[in-house]
């Protein structure tokens, strides 16, 4: 019953997404709500996460601006690190995906940035494929065309309202049809383990320049 009340809350608590947007609902797992979509012009689907969390927008900003932890709760992520901090706001940051054999492991380059509406205190934060930044290896395929954002919406209940939306082309061979059989698995993994790293306080006195907290 608990899990069904959640799922309706957040359901009432996000925009809703009407068929006219081609989002559709695909699971719910521990109060986080999958959508996915699959647009004409594309082969792969996009897909769409809403959660909630209770803890501050600096705990979760300073997980993000941590790439060096992000092997530790990004799904099968053996290997992240910074690239280059352009600024406080602005990151590149290289991170690996291990795939199960035989397909070859996958690596990427992105540039994150972020930014914070100064009234409603809401960030909004943008991840992309980049290509220069880093030697490309033979032991793995590089990944060019990515786009994920996520949305942070802070209540003065101490909650924060999570929306995660992603696209990528994963190159190389591999067929549509099993890259959107699994599209689900890693964006839900992630944010469960993301969960777990909060819960364990490591970011809980942290202070991202730039982010300020909405007022209770």
């Amino acid at each position: 019953m608990r899990i069904i009340i959640i799922f309706l809350f957040l359901i009432f608590s996000f925009p809703a997404f009407t068929q006219d947007d081609g989002w559709e609902l695909s699971e719910e797992s521990n109060g986080i709500i999958v959508y996915t979509r699959k647009k004409q012009s594309e082969k792969f689907k996009e897909i769409k996460i809403l959660t909630r969390y209770q803890t501050t927008l600096n705990a979760i900003m300073a997980a993000f601006d941590d790439p060096e932890s992000h092997k530790e709760w990004v799904y099968k992520t053996p290997e992240s690190y910074t690239v280059e901090r352009i600024d406080k706001n602005t990151l590149i940051y290289y991170v690996k995906s291990d795939f199960p054999f035989p397909i070859t492991n996958r690596d990427l380059v992105m540039k994150y940035k972020w930014s914070q509406d100064p009234e409603t205190k809401v960030i909004f934060t943008e991840s992309v494929g980049i290509t220069g930044k880093v030697e490309e290896t033979g032991s793995t395929i590089r990944v060019k065309d990515f786009l994920s954002h996520y949305t942070l919406t802070p209540k003065k209940d101490g909650w924060v309202y999570i929306e995660f939306d992603a696209k990528m082309d994963p190159a190389g061979s591999l067929p549509a049809w099993l890259v959107n059989l699994f599209v689900t698995l890693g964006p839900i993994k992630t944010m469960e383990n993301l969960f777990e790293i909060l819960d364990s306080g490591r970011y809980d006195n942290s202070q991202v320049e730039g982010v300020s907290e909405l007022v209770k």
